[in-house]
């Protein structure tokens, strides 16, 4: 949703593309630790 603070439902859980991001680049880093030691 483009506004999730103005979204019908989960809007208060909805996370900002900026957030989403900075999720996605940590867990592309727990990704790049997992495949070299587990």
């Amino acid at each position: 949703h483009p506004e999730p603070e103005h979204a019908l439902s989960d809007g208060p859980q909805s996370l900002h593309f900026r957030e989403f991001e900075k999720l996605l680049g940590q867990v592309k880093k727990l990704e790049t630790y997992a495949r070299k030691n587990l």
